[in-house]
């Protein structure tokens, strides 16, 4: 594997991995706020 490659698809990775962990805590927060209210 080519190290170029490896230095524009790893920061890549950490953004969307960031940014799916932020999404699934709002999701989960969301889910027990929904149970909670029941």
């Amino acid at each position: 594997m080519d190290w170029r490659l490896l230095i524009v698809v790893l920061p890549l990775a950490l953004a969307l991995g960031w940014v799916f962990r932020n999404i699934g805590q709002q999701a989960i927060k969301q889910g027990q706020d929904f149970i909670s209210k029941e």
